[in-house]
Formats: C-alpha cells, structure tokens, sequence
C-alpha cells in the first residue's frame, strides 16, 4: 500500500514550497506465482500515511519527495503436494513420504518505509481557481520494516509408499505417523528494499489561499524482486523426520516477489511561503462593489438627464434666440479649449506625436471634455514623480483654467493589472495627486480641482491582455466641466 499526495486553490497555482500530509485506503498484495501447485493470490485491505514535500518551479509544474509508510495485506489459498524420496524408517524399511497442503491459507503483513521521488502537475480553473486538477508520476523506495505470515485454515495430509511391497502404492500404513493434522504455524521472514513505479490522479479544492484539499486514486506497482532468501520448500523433515512448515516468501515454492496496491487518496496540502494573491472572498466583493457603483452611477446619470431635460423644456421657449447666440458663442470657446488641450498632448514629444486624446461630450447645461493623458509619457515607470520635460504638457491646460474660472476639472488616475491590486492603487491615486500639485503650483485655483482620485486597474479601455492594451491602460483623465450658462 502506499500514498501519494501530491506536493502539488483558492490561488494556489503559484510557484513556490508546499507541505503535504494525509492517507490512503486501498487493496494492497504482495504478487507471486505458485510453481508446483494451483491455488491464487489474494490482495488484502492496506492503508498508509505520508508527509510530502513539493517544489513548483513553474506555475503547473513541479518536483517532490517526502517520507511515507505503506501496510500491505496478502492472502495465499492452494493445494500443495511434496514428495520425500528414498526415506527410511523406524524398522529399517524402504519408503517415500507425500505431504499434501490442502485447502491452505498463508496470511502475510509487511509494512514499508517510502521514499518516493516524483513528478507533478496542477491545472485550476474558474476565475477564482477555487477547483482544479492534479497528477504525479514517479517512483519510490520500498523499505521494509516489518514482515510475517500466519496459516489460518487448511489441512496436512502425510502418506506412505514403500518399495519392497512393490505396486500398487501402499498409504495410511499403521504405527508410521501418517493421517491428516491441522498445523498453524506463524513467524517472521525478512524481505528486501525494492522499488515501485506510481501514479495518482484527483481533484484540488482551495480551502483558503494556502491549503488545499486533495481527493484522488493511486496505483504502486513494484517493478523489482522483494524475496530476500530462498531456504528451500515450504514443507521439509527436521532431524525426526517431523513435518516443518516455512512461509512461501521464503521458500522455492513461489517466482518472484513484487508489490502492487491500489486505491484512494485524501489529504491537506500547506503553502509554505505564503500566497500573494488576492483572497477569493476580497476579489468577490470587490466585483460586486465595482457592479454596484456601475449601476448607481447609471441611475444618477439618468436622474441628471430627466433634471436636465425638463428644465431645459421649461426654458426653451423663451431663451430659444439667447441660447443659439451663447450656444454659438460657447460652441468657439470651446473649439479653443479643445484645440489648447490637442496642442499640449503632443508637446515635448518627437515628431510631435500625440501622447493621449481629447473627446468633447456635450451636456445640455454642461460640456465634458475628456483629455486622457499616457501615463508613459509624463512618468517614468513605476513612479508618480512628473518628468521636468513633459510638464509643458500641463501648461495649456493651466491656462484654460485661469480663463475660465466657473471651469472645473476631475482628476483620475488609472493603471494596467501588472502588480498587486494594494501597489496599483496606491499608484493611480499618487498619479493623480501629483498633476494636480503641479497644476495648483502652477497658479490654478483650488476650487477649481474636484475629484483626485485612482481607479488602479479597474476600468481598463484595452484588453490587458497586450503591451499595446496595457500601455492604453495606464493614463491619467482630466474631465473638464464648462458651464453653458
């Protein structure tokens, strides 16, 4: 018998050391062929525990070993004939003996030590990877520690032929010890270490970020002979000439020895160096939440629209001439600011190559202009610090707000999803706060800075997918609010 568990959810396809423990449950034997007699080899009840060790050098594949203890359970059932040639008797008579097994069970326990060396696999799936797949492949040392053998049923059957009687054979003579006994000889044989081929496959469930449950099936199939000694046929005459039994592991009886168990698996496995992904119930809520300010920013949108709309009705027909002339009017200071605001994208830069866009999104009462700047391009990577020779960037926009003091802007800073959620929030928001001390640095009223805020890596406008999508990811919007009125 033996166990395998794989060193091998929630999140826990990392690559990194675990440690596992746990037991199997299975048919385990010890296999063998009978060379003069009929009978079968039957596998027994085993069971076994292991503590394992696995390396995951990649985030499937990995490496493992440990230290495990294995019982195997063997029952022999035959009928057996041996027959002792040229034997003399008390009265000096001429005789040969047959000793027949009939009915005979030989039980056998051994237990061994394992070491097994193996290779492993781990797949997960689902969005959390709270479910997944493993699968080892190795071999393994045998050592045994402990073996014996107990005759539970069967019956001895002694008989005569004596040769100056000539044919027909002459058996159950009197007053020569012949007839059926009932023996139950046990004991002790010795065994040597062998080695093993196995294999396991089953199913990983994540119990938190760092332990894992494992439910599989195994197979051991000892590939090298176990029999440590040959003494001769499991029945011989002792100096009496007595009828002594040894167990078949021991005798010339039997062809080689191996052992073969198969079974399940159940057992934990631990992340020794901790897991530094997000925990499922974190990542869960933190969808939700995103859902839900979706669809709350979706309500209050429409909420302004109705506001909007009707009190754009009511005024209609009386500011309908008004309206088309500072519609007209705003429609040019608008046009400026757009064109200000293309003019500082591409400054600084080579060949005058944009470093982001400008969408106008007209409002009945107010016009959003959205100008998304690439974080690439006033940042270095990985830092919040603005580079001195892109700040001229900001400069148009300084002064828009200057010229037009009831204009207002909100500043926000986003991210692509390389690195930690924690890390890429921080740096979104310390984004957005450093364009706008450069702004206010710059003589722009602080009443006029609304929202500085990050959104780390939760509202993408690319897949993350590419450095081209990642690259779109990381910018800074500046969403600028002028009113018409």
């Amino acid at each position: 018998m033996t166990l395998l568990l794989s060193s091998t959810v929630l999140f826990s396809q990392e690559k990194g050391h675990y440690l596992s423990v746990g037991g199997t449950l299975g048919s385990s034997k010890l296999t063998y062929s009978l060379q003069n007699g009929e009978g079968k080899v039957k596998s027994g009840l085993g069971y076994g525990g292991k503590l394992g060790y696995s390396y995951f050098f990649s985030k499937h594949f990995g490496v493992g070993t440990g230290l495990g203890i294995s019982a195997y359970r063997t029952t022999a059932h035959f009928d057996y004939d041996i027959k002792f040639n040229d034997l003399i008797d008390d009265e000096g008579d001429d005789y040969n003996r047959i000793v027949s097994l009939r009915d005979w069970k030989e039980r056998q326990k051994t237990t061994f030590i394992e070491i097994p060396l193996l290779f492993q696999f781990q797949y997960k799936f689902g969005k959390y990877e709270g479910f997944g797949l493993y699968a080892n492949l190795g071999i393994k040392a045998q050592i045994p520690v402990s073996s014996g053998y107990e005759v539970t049923n069967g019956t001895m059957e002694n008989q005569g032929e004596y040769h100056k009687w000539g044919e027909p054979i002459l058996y159950g003579m009197p007053n020569h010890g012949y007839g059926t006994t009932e023996p139950r000889p046990s004991g002790d044989v010795k065994l040597k270490t062998g080695f093993a081929a196995t294999a396991s496959l089953g199913f990983l469930v994540s119990l938190t970020r760092i332990i894992d449950l494992q439910v599989g099936a195994y197979c051991d199939y000892g590939f090298t002979n176990k029999k440590k000694e040959e003494i001769g046929s499991i029945v011989y005459l002792d100096d009496q000439s007595n009828n002594q039994y040894r167990s078949l592991l021991t005798s010339t009886d039997i062809g080689k020895v191996r052992s073969l168990s198969v079974g399940g698996e159940l057992g934990l496995r631990f992340k020794l160096d901790g897991s530094s992904r997000e925990p499922r119930k974190q990542a869960k809520a933190r969808d939700a939440a995103e859902e839900q300010a979706k669809r709350e920013a979706d309500e209050a949108e429409k909420a302004a629209v109705a506001v909007r709309a009707k009190r754009d009705a009511e005024r209609a027909d009386k500011q309908e001439a008004a309206a088309d002339k500072r519609a007209a009017d705003l429609n040019d200071r608008l046009k400026n600011i757009e064109d200000l605001l293309k003019q500082s994208l591409s400054g600084g830069r080579p060949g005058g190559r944009s470093g982001g866009h400008v969408i106008r999104m007209p409002g009945d009462d107010v016009d959003t202009i959205h100008t998304s700047f690439e974080a690439d391009v006033l940042f270095e990577t990985g830092s919040s610090k603005l580079q001195p020779r892109f700040r001229q960037m900001l400069i148009p926009l300084v002064q828009i707000l200057q010229e037009n003091p009831m204009t207002t802007i909100d500043i926000i800073g986003h991210t692509d999803d390389v690195g930690s959620l924690d890390f890429n929030q921080r740096l979104s928001t310390q984004r957005a706060q450093e364009v706008s001390n450069f702004l206010i640095s710059m003589g722009v009223n602080r009443r006029q800075i609304g929202r500085v805020v990050g959104r780390n890596f939760s509202v993408p406008v690319a897949t993350n997918a590419t450095p081209e999508g990642r690259a779109k990811n990381r910018r800074v919007d500046i969403l600028m609010y002028v009113d018409k009125n």
